[in-house]
């Protein structure tokens, strides 16, 4: 159930963010700050790889991850506290059915 294009994110980032995105599972530091829109404990928490990847990476979250799961910590946690799209198309459907 593919919403989101993870093609253009650096093949050693799109298990992170499918888990993060589908399932809302933490992504670890480096992605996780990213999302949260922290410049500089990203670049902080980068190594030489997603140093390198950084522009395709921020062009990933601009115009492919949902708004609502980035842009700011409180989102962040919040996408992950809901379960990512699994915990939310779980919850609509059980509202459905009440």
């Amino acid at each position: 159930m593919a919403i989101v294009d993870y093609s253009k994110l650096p093949e050693h980032m799109r298990g992170a963010a499918t888990r993060y995105i589908e399932h809302g599972i933490c992504p670890g530091s480096f992605l996780t700050h990213c999302l949260a829109n922290e410049l500089v404990q990203a670049f902080a928490a980068a190594d030489e790889t997603n140093l390198a990847a950084m522009n395709e990476i921020v062009q990933w979250l601009y115009s492919d991850c949902p708004a609502v799961a980035r842009g700011s910590k409180k989102n962040v946690e919040g996408w992950m506290a809901s379960g990512g799209f699994d915990g939310l198309f779980n919850k609509a459907e059980k509202g459905a059915s009440e």
